[in-house]
């Protein structure tokens, strides 16, 4: 009958516990260290934005999210309309069918 060959683990390694407790424990040990890593003390970085960003943001509305959001599609629908556009018709120089037989 078939009998597969199974992997050894790496000599030195140790498994302890079931499935689900190692599960459980390392589930424990991300959120302990996701914790106590978020804030860090010695963090002082406050970024600034220099005259070219104000000035395109005084120019573009500011804090107006959802305008510039709608903008921005709009824009890429009518780049999208006029390129579908462009496509459908026949590329210059070539004549059509019809145009060869006359």
């Amino acid at each position: 009958t078939f009998k597969p060959a199974i992997t050894q683990s790496p000599k030195g390694t140790k498994v302890e516990g079931t499935f689900l407790e190692r599960w459980e424990k390392d589930l424990a040990e991300r959120n302990n260290r996701v914790s106590t890593e978020k804030v860090d003390p010695e963090c002082r970085f406050q970024p600034e934005g220099n005259r070219n960003s104000a000035k395109i943001m005084k120019d573009k509305g500011g804090g107006k999210f959802m305008a510039r959001m709608t903008e921005d599609l709009d824009k890429r629908v009518t780049k999208f309309k006029n390129r579908e556009a462009t496509l459908s018709k026949p590329p210059k120089g070539f004549k059509t069918k019809k145009a060869a037989k006359k």
